[in-house]
């Protein structure tokens, strides 16, 4: 590579001013400008096309049955594409200019990067395309993106995958193809953009660049990701053993302590997320640049994009100050409800079966989350899965046999057994034992036209009285239950958020990969409460307590119990840091 990281850190101070301005505006003009226009335009458009929700479930029908609104969303992911391939062209020409010239000018910049950009061949972007599906997940710890915020695999997904030994091996294989692959072609942008080269010519430019030093590049990009950990690492336990000193103290020092070193903490891990970012810009800037004399600026303007860097980071650190001041003192979050994932607290028992829930309930869960399905004779069970091989060792759905056959059968699970419950029994234990439910209705093609009626027929009345609760991942479930007994308190579950929903409905339960602030402020905006799921890591757990989720549903409720008791049950100011620590370093999700 071109530049040492000593040699590149060097740099960074040298002209930290032009570059913290740079990300600045590169920033401000993705949150204020493309990334909301992005979102107007695509919930308009599902408005347009009388399309209510967008997720996995229902993405392919959309694009196969409304043929208008699948090229306006073919359009807006050009749209994206060519955004992001300005983000990735404007910090390339604003580091290198910063290189060669010492400083920069924003706005000629922004206008410099649209004319190149306008200028290029039409195959750019298909090379694009292919160059970011393998580079930038490779290089996310240093190009991240708000614009690829949605970009990811689920963990229910990628759970299930590495759960499967030919899966977890197939996934490794080809993550290891693609990090040699995104290292050979590391090269490509700069080539196209700052040396002017034809996409063929980058690309296989590249990968002559690159023959014979794929492993000192990884391992230099390796130990710079190492070296941007340490640092974040050696700063929050500086700051967390200075608090520690501080809350020994008596009077106003522990908590004007915990103030300014939460807003230091915040500084200095954006300053060496940004100094990362540069660092590893510079090693793949080419030796010759390109850059017309139109936008070279004079060495006078560094002292000017010092001060304008100085007042943003006064800016910044005045908002946070206050910010950290109302953290500190409670002010600004709110304890989700505890919800037990299909009855289980850890391994405590066999899901979805009543002896499970008893068990559960000693962890006094605010609510517990079951699934039902429909039996052949239209009853209800209470089962998850499609099948019943995993559990009962048949092969057979739910809706091949009667309740009767279905409640004779043994279920299996974690050296725990039990019986098969009917949703009857399994509901009549909870009103007995005032334990609320979270009912999930399962549906498949093959269940009978009668299920929802007969579900509100029976149940309503019984699930109003005890508090219970629904949700659901069939539309037609959820807006019917909205429907015909409106009183009924009912959510949306979305396995992966596109956009925001346009639905009459209490609440959404969201798988927690795609999850951000915009969607929980627009939920809550709408009187509507946020559920996340499956939840069962105590930072994924802290870090939603700061987003003001309204549920948390987890396998390990014992867990969630005790990060729950150690955040309200006044910590001190140096434990709070800690609980703060994940939400700072998050870096899969720009809107925090």
């Amino acid at each position: 590579m071109n530049t040492t990281i000593r040699a590149s850190t060097k740099e960074f101070f040298a002209h930290w001013g032009s570059y913290i301005l740079l990300i600045l505006t590169m920033n401000l003009a993705l949150q204020w400008l493309v990334v909301p226009a992005i979102r107007f335009l695509t919930e308009q458009l599902l408005t347009w096309g009388n399309i209510p929700y967008l997720t996995i479930t229902n993405l392919f029908a959309t694009l196969l049955h409304h043929p208008f609104v699948a090229l306006g969303l073919i359009a807006i992911v050009i749209l994206l594409l060519l955004a992001l391939f300005w983000q990735f062209s404007f910090l390339l020409y604003g580091i290198s200019l910063i290189k060669k010239e010492g400083s920069l000018k924003p706005v000629p910049l922004i206008k410099y990067s649209l004319k190149e950009i306008a200028q290029l061949p039409k195959s750019t972007f298909g090379y694009f395309l292919i160059y970011g599906f393998l580079i930038l997940p490779f290089a996310n710890f240093f190009f991240r993106s708000i614009l690829t915020s949605k970009i990811k695999i689920p963990d229910f997904v990628l759970t299930f995958l590495i759960t499967k030994r030919l899966f977890a091996i197939l996934i490794f294989l080809f993550f290891l193809i693609m990090a040699y692959v995104g290292i050979r072609l590391l090269y490509f942008l700069p080539n196209l953009i700052l040396q002017k080269m034809r996409p063929q010519e980058a690309f296989k430019a590249s990968w002559n660049q690159t023959k014979g030093h794929s492993l000192k590049i990884f391992l230099r990009l390796l130990w710079l990701n190492v070296l941007t950990i340490l640092l974040m690492l050696i700063l929050i336990l500086g700051l967390y053993l200075l608090q520690l000193r501080l809350d020994q103290l008596n009077d106003f020092w522990p908590f004007v302590g915990a103030t300014l070193n939460l807003g230091i903490m915040e500084i200095a891990t954006q300053l060496i997320t940004l100094w990362a970012m540069v660092v590893f810009f510079q090693m793949i800037l080419p030796a010759k640049i390109l850059l017309p004399t139109l936008i070279n600026t004079p060495n006078k303007s560094r002292f000017r994009n010092r001060i304008f860097a100085g007042i943003a980071i006064f800016i910044f650190t005045s908002g946070i100050i206050l910010y950290n001041a109302l953290f500190l003192t409670g002010a600004l979050t709110t304890l989700p409800l505890t919800i037990s994932h299909r009855g289980v607290d850890g391994n405590n028992g066999v899901q979805n079966t009543i002896s499970a829930m008893a068990e559960t309930m000693k962890a006094k869960p605010d609510y517990i989350e079951m699934d039902i399905h429909e039996t052949k004779d239209h009853q209800f069970v209470v089962m998850h899965d499609e099948n019943l091989k995993d559990l009962a060792s048949i092969d057979k759905a739910p809706h091949e046999l009667t309740l009767a056959q279905l409640t004779a059968l043994t279920v299996k699970e974690n050296g725990h057994q039990a019986k098969i419950a009917s949703f009857d029994d399994y509901l009549q234990y909870a009103n007995n034992h005032k334990q609320k439910l979270l009912i999930e209705i399962k549906t498949t093609p093959m269940d009978s036209p009668q299920l929802l009626d007969n579900f509100i027929t029976r149940y309503e009345k019984d699930i109003l009285k005890n508090h219970h609760r629904i949700h659901s991942l069939d539309y037609k479930i959820v807006t019917g239950l909205k429907e015909k007994a409106p009183k009924l308190f009912v959510s949306f579950i979305l396995p992966y958020n596109f956009v925001y929903p346009n639905m009459t409905v209490d609440a959404y339960t969201m798988e927690q990969t795609t999850l951000d602030n915009n969607f929980i402020a627009k939920a809550h905006a709408e009187n509507k409460q946020v559920y996340i799921w499956t939840v069962n890591e105590s930072t994924d757990m802290d870090n939603l307590f700061f987003m003001n989720v309204d549920g948390i549903i987890t396998d390990n409720l014992s867990l969630l119990n005790e990060e729950i008791h150690s955040f309200k049950d006044n910590p001190s100011y140096a434990d709070r840091l800690l609980l703060y620590v994940n939400q700072l370093t998050t870096v899969n999700n720009p809107d925090n």
